[in-house]
């Protein structure tokens, strides 16, 4: 991440450093989100400071049989 934080110095993208200056990663899913197939839908976004600068979302392509292997598939 940082390689390509470096990488794009160039293209306007400016990050103020601030006293809570992380860099943070989270994500989350659902189980059996979708009625019609029972997969699940996940999301992750990652920050650096207060801005967010990655984020995705999308449907698993596998059926997760609990909570906990859905979200194990999310952050994998």
């Amino acid at each position: 991440i940082l390689r390509y934080i470096k990488g794009i110095v160039d293209c306007g993208v400016k990050f103020e450093k601030c006293p809570s200056f992380k860099l943070l990663g989270f994500s989350d899913s659902d189980w059996c989100g979708s009625s019609n197939d029972m997969k699940s839908n996940y999301g992750r976004c990652f920050s650096l400071g207060s801005e967010i600068f990655s984020w995705s979302y999308k449907k698993q392509e596998i059926v997760a049989q609990s909570t906990e292997k859905a979200k194990f598939i999310a952050a994998t």
